[in-house]
């Protein structure tokens, strides 16, 4: 697992790097990190017995970001609170709010 978290590392600052060299860095970064490397982000986090904070700390991550990732797969699982919302269902939402605001002008 420690060469994954050295590679992950890597690909982590890399997207940083990225991220900090654009106009909008905070918004792009959250665009740029790839599904798959958030979902073993948090495969770690459930399957290694670390805190959110230790692995979001290896992984040069907000322990925030990391966090949140971890509940929305939770919920994804069937796992969530009552009445949360799954990524297709946000995804569904946010569309339907952008077809609702176009349809206003």
């Amino acid at each position: 697992m420690a060469s994954w978290i050295s590679s992950t590392f890597s690909v982590a600052k890399k997207l940083s790097a990225t991220a900090l060299s654009q106009q909008s860095p905070r918004r792009l970064m959250l665009q740029t990190i790839p599904c798959s490397f958030k979902a073993e982000a948090v495969r770690v986090v459930q399957a290694s017995g670390k805190t959110v904070w230790a692995v979001a700390r290896e992984l040069d991550l907000t322990e925030t970001a990391l966090r949140e990732w971890v509940r929305q797969t939770e919920i994804d699982a069937g796992r969530g609170q009552p009445g949360a919302l799954t990524t297709d269902e946000r995804a569904e939402l946010a569309q339907l709010r952008r077809e609702a605001e176009n349809s206003r002008h």
